[in-house]
C-alpha cells in the first residue's frame, strides 16, 4: 500500500509539473508574439516589397512563428488540466484556435519569411500582390475558425465552470473588435496596420492569462462540475 501511495504522489507531482510546463509555455508564448506582433505591425503598414528583404522583418516572422508553436505546445495541457470544467465545448474551441493558429501564425508567418523575401526581389508585383486566389478562401476559413473557437473556448469561463473568468470577456472582446477587421479591406497604412493587430493582442492576452493560471495553480480549479464518480468537485474560482 506505501508503494502504491509513493508512486501515485509521484504520478501526481509528474502531472502537476507537465501542467506548470504547459501554462509556462503560454506565458512565454504569448508574451513573445505580443511584443513581435507590435513590432511587425511597423512594417505590414507599408508595401511587402518595401519591408520584406529588411532583416529586422525577417526575424519577426521567425520569432512569431516560434513564439506561436510554443503557445501551442502549451494549449493541450492547459485544457488538460482543467479539462472537466472546459468540457466537450472548451475542446472543440481549443481545437478550432489550434488549428487557426497554425494556419495563420505559423504558415503565415513562416511564408513571410521565407517566400515573400525571395518575391519581392523576383518577382515584386507578385509580392505586394494577395497571394494566390486560394489564398482568400484560406484565410477566410482560418478566420471563421479562429472566431469560433474563441467563442467556444469562452464559454465554459463565463459559465464558471473554469477560473478566471476575465480571459473570456477578452476571448470575446477579440471576437468583436475582429470581425469588421477580418472580413473588411482596409487600404495599406499604419493605422490599419495596427487596428488588424489589436483582436490578435487582445486574443493573446486571454490567452497568457489562462496560462499563467495554469502555471501558478496547476491543479484543476473546475466549480461545481461533476467529477469522476459522481462527486462533484466544489472549489472557490478566482474572478
Amino acid at each position: 500500500m506505501a508503494t502504491t501511495s509513493f508512486f501515485e504522489e509521484v504520478d501526481q507531482m509528474n502531472t502537476q509539473s507537465f501542467f506548470r510546463l504547459s501554462g509556462l509555455a503560454m506565458v512565454i508564448g504569448g508574451a513573445v508574439s505580443v511584443a513581435f506582433n507590435l513590432v511587425g505591425a511597423f512594417f505590414y503598414g507599408d508595401t511587402t516589397m518595401t519591408y520584406a528583404n529588411q532583416p529586422l522583418n525577417i526575424i519577426t516572422e521567425y520569432v512569431l512563428a516560434a513564439a506561436t508553436i510554443l503557445l501551442l505546445l502549451g494549449l493541450p495541457g492547459v485544457y488538460a488540466s482543467r479539462a472537466q470544467g472546459f468540457g466537450v465545448v472548451g475542446l472543440m474551441g481549443a481545437a478550432l484556435l489550434f488549428i487557426a493558429a497554425v494556419m495563420l501564425d505559423v504558415f503565415g508567418n513562416l511564408w513571410s519569411a521565407m517566400v515573400d523575401p525571395w518575391l519581392a526581389t523576383e518577382a515584386p508585383n507578385l509580392a505586394n500582390g494577395f497571394g494566390p486566389p486560394a489564398f482568400f478562401a484560406y484565410y477566410n476559413i482560418q478566420e471563421i475558425l479562429l472566431v469560433v473557437g474563441s467563442v467556444l473556448l469562452a464559454i465554459p469561463m463565463l459559465r464558471r465552470r473554469v477560473s478566471p473568468r476575465w480571459p473570456a470577456v477578452a476571448l470575446l472582446v477579440s471576437v468583436v473588435v475582429g470581425m469588421p477587421i477580418y472580413f473588411a479591406a482596409f487600404p495599406s497604412s499604419l493605422a490599419s496596420s495596427l487596428a488588424y493587430t489589436v483582436p490578435s493582442l487582445v486574443l493573446l492576452v486571454a490567452l497568457v492569462g489562462l496560462g499563467y493560471q495554469t502555471w501558478s495553480k496547476p491543479t484543476s480549479d473546475t466549480v461545481g462540475v461533476p467529477a469522476v464518480g459522481g462527486t462533484r468537485i466544489e472549489a472557490t474560482s478566482a474572478t
